[in-house]
């Protein structure tokens, strides 16, 4: 590994008002991928670079894995984890110095340059790397590769690039702390209600002359505001994991028609018990093509809203799912025949623990559902929305692109 142990020079006061608007952009962001597309765009610019990329640390391994890159033509080595062991990303880390490759071999740093030519064709001929470190934690790498002209990286570009490093860090980390701080406050929040009838519940049972009618009636309660509890702790989690990309999507050919057809036929008891009618509405010519994705995520979107035009159905109602090729994207309906959202809440059934007012009837949930949708469907590069009319129901559209948009951080 080659490695730059000169004194660095100062920076020249182009690069330095450069630098200074993107520490005030930066700064002023608590949007972690907004963030990161922010930092490769100005890296590869700051350093006449071909493209520039960035990598983050997984917490529960010891592999980086990268999340952006400013050249679309190398997307595909989004999601590829790297070892530390055996690669150029690997070494910056464990020794929190920059690397400088100006011919950069095959056999330097093997695993994570044959993962690139593998997954891309792509070769890198000069490389420059840095640590993304803030208060002794190790976030990332943040990476220059082939320099215009065939042109030598210099210590000057070690220094921006350290410096724009530096503020990345630092923006990444305040980002993650925000977004912590703030659903966990949300969470706690909400927890609030069942665990304040699981106390009200306790205190009654403690009675002794509590007929015995009325603490059945308790006990279920409490049991219902467990499961609650539960669930909602779970979707917590999964949101959180969602909003810090370290859920790692699958890449596998997906069949929507077999993932509708598994999904109707799951909630089929269901429809059954609340007197509702489910079905398949989908042409058969074109058949639904396949799309690259995670079949398990987007099996969790399916079935979420497919339970929810249950939930929030009226007696004797109907559920139709309809499935259709739209230029280059299948667009996935979920219609019910419910009482249907008022426009004012419409704007609103994303967010976080978000329920429409005056649904506590018809059906208790965490508020995380939806929210959770919405982050997997954006993950595969695709989006949701949803059109209601108060008295005629609701439909979930679904839109998801046929040859692939996953994204790797979100």
């Amino acid at each position: 590994m080659n490695q730059t142990g000169k004194l660095l020079p100062s920076i020249s006061s182009e690069h330095l008002q450069r630098l200074l608007m993107a520490s005030k952009a930066l700064s002023s962001s608590l949007d972690v991928r907004e963030i990161i597309d922010l930092v490769i765009d100005v890296a590869a610019d700051l350093t006449d670079s071909q493209a520039a990329s960035l990598l983050l640390s997984e917490p529960d391994s010891d592999n980086l894995r990268f999340v952006a890159t400013s050249d679309p033509e190398s997307s595909p080595i989004l999601g590829i984890p790297i070892p530390r062991e055996d690669s150029v990303a690997g070494w910056v880390v464990s020794n929190n110095e920059p690397f400088i490759s100006h011919h950069l071999q095959p056999d330097e740093g093997q695993n994570h340059y044959r993962e690139i030519i593998l997954k891309t064709g792509w070769i890198a001929k000069s490389m420059l790397a840095v640590p993304l470190r803030h208060k002794g934690e190790m976030l990332g790498v943040l990476e220059a590769v082939n320099k215009f002209g065939d042109a030598e990286y210099t210590d000057h570009d070690v220094a921006v690039v350290q410096a724009l490093a530096s503020q990345a860090a630092m923006a990444i980390a305040n980002a993650r702390l925000f977004q912590q701080s703030d659903v966990i406050a949300e969470v706690m929040h909400e927890l609030k209600t069942p665990l304040m009838a699981l106390t009200a519940g306790l205190e009654l049972m403690e009675r002794n002359d509590l007929p015995e009618e009325q603490r059945q009636q308790i006990i279920g309660s409490m049991h219902s505001e467990t499961r609650r509890m539960s669930k909602m702790t779970q979707d917590f989690l999964e949101l959180s994991r969602l909003d810090s990309g370290r859920i790692q999507l699958s890449r596998d050919q997906v069949n929507l028609m077999e993932i509708i057809q598994a999904v109707v036929e799951s909630q089929k008891p269901a429809a059954e018990q609340a007197n509702l009618t489910i079905g398949i509405f989908i042409p058969p010519d074109p058949p639904l093509p396949l799309i690259v994705g995670d079949t398990n995520r987007l099996k969790q979107v399916l079935l979420n809203l497919v339970s929810n035009a249950i939930k929030y159905n009226r007696p004797g109602g109907r559920v139709a799912i309809r499935a259709r090729r739209e230029n280059g994207v299948v667009r996935i309906s979920v219609a019910d025949t419910g009482r249907g959202i008022a426009p004012e809440d419409l704007e609103h059934l994303f967010k976080r623990f978000y329920r429409v007012p005056n649904s506590e009837g018809y059906a208790e949930g965490s508020g995380l559902g939806l929210s959770i949708a919405q982050k997997i469907v954006e993950a595969h590069g695709g989006h949701i929305s949803v059109e209601s009319e108060p008295g005629k129901g609701t439909i979930f559209h679904c839109v998801l692109p046929i040859g692939g948009g996953m994204k790797e951080y979100h």
